[in-house]
Parts: structure tokens; C-alpha cells; sequence
């Protein structure tokens, strides 16, 4: 059996972590604020940026990612 996998549009995943990219506004990052991502389990995930935001930053949505298996959790988002 061969499987063929096909890249995600928006996630990339490493174990249990999902990694997306999503731009924000200039005013967001200065200011901060909240930005939606969609999750892989259909839900919309808010995920805060703090006041002063610098390019290239990571932001953290814990238990958003993939889930453990044969465990408990989930990764993050």
C-alpha cells in the first residue's frame, strides 16, 4: 500500500504541533489585539498578540494542534 499525503493550504505540522502562518495588521501588532485562525476541528481559534508585536513573532494557542495518540492532549496551534 503506498499512501501519498497532500499538503495542508494553510497548517504545516511537526508531532503534534500545527504551525500556520497569518498576517496581521500594522495596527494590531502595534497596538495588539486578537486574530482568528481556523482550526483543524472546524472551531475558529483566538489567538491574542500583544502590545508591540514584532515581525516573525510566535504566537502560542495551546491544545489547538494535533491530538496525542494513544495519550491524553493535544499539541499546539
Amino acid at each position: 500500500i503506498f499512501l501519498h499525503v497532500k499538503k495542508h493550504p494553510i497548517f504545516t505540522r511537526e508531532g503534534t504541533t500545527l504551525y500556520a502562518r497569518a498576517p496581521i495588521s500594522f495596527t494590531t501588532a502595534a497596538l495588539g489585539g486578537e486574530i482568528e485562525l481556523p482550526g483543524v476541528d472546524g472551531e475558529t481559534h483566538r489567538i491574542r498578540a500583544a502590545t508591540g508585536t514584532q515581525s516573525g513573532r510566535e504566537l502560542r494557542q495551546r491544545g489547538a494542534g494535533m491530538p496525542v495518540l494513544q495519550g491524553r492532549g493535544r499539541g499546539d496551534l
